[in-house]
């Protein structure tokens, strides 16, 4: 039997066009720390998923940006500069 499949929204957010299921809560994440000049792959996931123990896996990685830009659409998706709460995607 064929499971339904989640209706999906495509959503420009800093720059990069995102596309995920509606309804659903997702956080962006990097890499912590790393040297000047390094680029960091972004990733999404879904939020409940996410735990300090746990590596979640993503639903969506991003090409390799650059400290600032990483950290803008981070802000940016993330809905402010030390959120953790996600964003549910509608």
């Amino acid at each position: 039997m064929n499971k339904p499949v989640a209706p999906t929204k495509t959503q420009a957010i800093a720059g990069q066009n995102i596309t995920l299921a509606i309804g659903k809560r997702y956080l962006a994440t990097r890499p912590m720390g790393g040297k000047p000049g390094q680029r960091y792959v972004l990733s999404i996931v879904e939020h409940h998923t996410c735990h300090h123990s746990v590596n979640a896996p993503p639903v969506v990685q991003l090409e390799p940006m650059g400290y600032d830009e990483a950290n803008n659409f981070l802000t940016a998706f993330n809905n402010g500069k030390t959120s953790f709460e996600g964003r549910v995607w509608q």
